[in-house]
């Protein structure tokens, strides 16, 4: 633009060259002036020219230099993916290695490629629970001593371990560890919302502050497994089906399912079972110590001496629950139903909590306490007053 001003403004003083003299001589001058001009505006065509050629050049340049990067970027990326399917298959290799060193190494070979791959963790995932399945061992006897001598194998625990690390729902893994033997294992802090662990062998497992949201656990065996502090809430579903924490009155929760499981002398203090389904778990022994276990469904579930105290069964179910011995002190029994329940020798259980519960004729009640009058005087249908008050009515 500019070359082509200048030439036109060369042209210009060309032309209008013989007004700017006079007298003898001026055509001589004339000429020489635009002798002059006509050299710049070659100069200035030729300047313009490589100019032009340059940019040229330059955006060449830039467009090979640009071609080059990606070709390179594509040949990284496909020498990854190479590397990533090399130590892939060399990991699963490993896992089937008859040395314990070597499957560690392809244990934690693993952990490595999920962590640096998501696309890849769902798949690592799956692995190692399979491994897990496959490899776990329960004790050698049915006996106590013999479930106390018991450890798991250090691989089976790696493995475990690497999984309670990497999982994550919200990237697509998925924790499957159904009827595995996983006695005695080490869980703590452990991130297994919404696992599989469906008639799982817990037995003294340390899921100490684990996050066990919406996990499938029923019939699983938790017999003096360590939970306190565990969270077992509901999750809920979002549009775009990723598990997010919810509130507890939300309606559409996906509740921990441990019906039927064996949670007996399980340590679950201060833990966090809102409307977990325990029907017909036995909790025999169970410490629940300031336990939420709002909106719980405990029918027929067994908490025989099991320590209750202080704990929150605010709309709680435990039509039919069988609760002899069982330390209520201190527990809040709003609204919970007890139709059919068997308190009659659960301690600490006072008048007043009776009074904020619902309950009936069946309900059998330490000596030197009454029924309330509110109280249905027939035998109610316990899972129908359940529903009822989830849904909100009084």
């Amino acid at each position: 633009m500019v070359v082509v001003v200048l030439v036109v403004v060369l042209v210009g003083l060309f032309v209008a060259a013989p007004w700017f003299y006079d007298g003898e001589g001026a055509n001589t001058a004339a000429a020489t002036t635009r002798a002059g001009i006509l050299a710049v505006i070659a100069a200035s065509i030729a300047a313009g020219g490589a100019t032009l050629a340059l940019v040229e050049t330059r955006r060449a340049n830039l467009e090979t230099n640009e071609n080059a990067r990606k070709a390179l970027e594509e040949t990284q990326r496909a020498n990854r993916d190479a590397d990533q399917r090399e130590r892939y298959t060399r990991a699963i290799d490993q896992l089937g290695h008859d040395s314990v060193d070597v499957r560690l190494g392809g244990i934690y070979s693993l952990q490595r490629i999920a962590q640096k791959s998501g696309q890849d963790l769902p798949t690592v995932v799956e692995v190692l629970c399979a491994f897990v399945r496959e490899h776990g061992q329960g004790p050698n006897g049915d006996s106590d001593d013999a479930m106390d001598r018991h450890r798991q194998a250090t691989d089976v625990q790696a493995a475990l371990l690497v999984i309670k690390r990497v999982h994550d729902a919200d990237r697509g893994s998925y924790i499957d560890l159904q009827e595995a033997h996983i006695e005695r294992a080490t869980l703590t802090e452990g991130n297994l919302a919404g696992a599989n662990l469906r008639g799982a062998k817990l037995t003294g497992a340390k899921l100490t502050c684990a996050i066990l949201c919406s996990a499938n656990l029923a019939g699983a065996s938790l017999q003096s497994a360590q939970l306190n502090r565990a969270d077992l809430t509901p999750v809920g579903l979002l549009a775009e089906g990723k598990l997010t924490m919810a509130r507890p009155e939300r309606a559409d929760l996906i509740p921990t399912d441990l019906n039927g499981a064996n949670l007996s002398s399980a340590d679950l203090t201060r833990s966090y079972l809102i409307r977990a389904d325990l029907s017909g778990a036995k909790l025999g022994g169970a410490n629940l110590t300031a336990a939420n276990l709002s909106l719980a469904d405990l029918t027929l579930a067994s908490l025989f001496e099991a320590n209750l105290t202080d704990a929150l069964l605010v709309r709680a179910n435990l039509g039919g629950a069988y609760l002899r011995g069982a330390d209520l002190t201190g527990a809040n029994l709003r609204k919970a139903e007890l139709a059919g329940a068997d308190l009659s020798s659960a301690e600490g259980l006072t008048q007043d909590q009776l009074e904020h519960a619902q309950g009936d004729e069946a309900t059998e009640l330490p000596p030197g306490l009454t029924r309330p009058g509110h109280w249905s005087p027939q035998s109610s249908d316990s899972a129908d007053e359940a529903a009822a008050t989830i849904d909100g009515s009084d």
